[in-house]
């Protein structure tokens, strides 16, 4: 008989151990997507007002400076609780042609970059460590806020880790499709209310209770595996209520760029479309690695085979302690 996904997948444990424990090796905040944001408003044909705003990471900020083709003057500064807010002025004589980041390919960060001429339409783009500059003579690159919605949900560990436990946990790919469906309703839903002002829900419990969702998955993993419980709600159901809380997650992310005035419900649409193509990854990933695994691997024992449930519901516990002390702990 043909195995299931989910029989493949544990069958492959020992290689998803590997997978989950590099889950572990990333703190519990390790989701949160905190870029640099630069806003270049054209004052008149050749000046440009640049606002660059970069995030405090414990009470420091990266040595980045940006840089263009003009003449650049440092007009003032401003201090935040989280960010450092460098204004500068630019003389264009020749136009703006080219803006780059130097070091940024040095860090992890990326600096989302929102362009306000005097005439056509904004433009939004992002400058990243794999590519810190952009020659603005260029045609329209791969939009911003759906390359942010795809690293935040790939570089999401936390959300990562959810993601690889429903692929655990339901065998069927049908069921499996179902599930995914219902989390991607859920957590687009609350992250389209709290984008827009409709919910307000303070940062730090949103990611206690995203921590302790993955806890609550990783047990129904190992009850059922152990006793054959079924959930008191049907799967489906389940999964909706998490995703609606990790949708609020996302808002947070969302919320340290800001949605451009102009063009809001695409940014929003794009950046969850972004989310969407990050998750489909990573559950094709899991498939595609639990089907070279099978090949590859002995069947394990049953205990081997629950290992996954519990490496992940003792990081997300980890994860959960740290958060909700952080909540106390200001």
């Amino acid at each position: 008989m043909a195995l299931t996904i989910g029989a493949r997948l544990r069958r492959a444990s020992a290689g998803l151990f590997l997978l989950l424990v590099l889950c572990a090796a990333f703190p519990g905040k390790a989701h949160e997507i905190r870029p640099a944001l630069l806003e270049l408003t054209q004052l008149t044909e050749t000046e440009w007002r640049l606002r660059f705003r970069q995030p405090q990471m414990m009470g420091r900020v990266l040595p980045l400076v940006p840089q263009s083709n003009c003449t650049q003057e440092e007009r003032g500064v401003t201090l935040a609780m989280d960010a450092v807010e460098t204004e500068y002025r630019l003389h264009c004589p020749k136009g703006l042609t080219h803006l780059a980041m130097p070091g940024l390919e040095r860090t992890l960060a990326d600096a989302m970059v929102t362009l306000l001429p005097l005439a056509g339409d904004p433009q939004q783009f992002g400058l990243s460590p794999r590519n810190p500059e952009r020659d603005l003579r260029q045609g329209a690159a791969v939009p911003a806020y759906l390359a942010l919605g795809v690293e935040h949900l790939v570089f999401g560990i936390d959300h990562v880790c959810f993601v690889l436990l429903l692929v655990y946990l339901y065998p069927k790919l049908r069921q499996l499709l179902l599930i995914v469906t219902s989390f991607t309703l859920a957590h687009s839903l609350t992250l389209g209310l709290a984008s827009l002002g409709f919910l307000t829900l303070p940062g730090g419990p949103v990611e206690a209770l995203i921590a302790l969702s993955i806890m609550l998955l990783a047990s129904e993993a190992l009850g059922r595996k152990a006793h054959g419980t079924r959930p008191a709600l049907a799967p489906w159901k389940l999964c909706f209520a998490f995703g609606l809380l990790h949708g609020l997650g996302f808002a947070g992310a969302l919320e340290s760029l800001g949605l451009p005035p102009e063009g809001t419900f695409w940014a929003l649409l794009l950046f969850n479309l972004g989310l969407e193509l990050g998750q489909l990854g990573v559950v094709l990933s899991a498939l595609l690695l639990g089907g070279v695994l099978r090949h590859l691997t002995p069947e394990p024992s049953a205990r081997l085979a629950s290992l996954p449930p519990y490496v992940l519901g003792s990081v997300a516990a980890f994860w959960f302690v740290e958060r909700s002390a952080s909540i106390f702990g200001g």
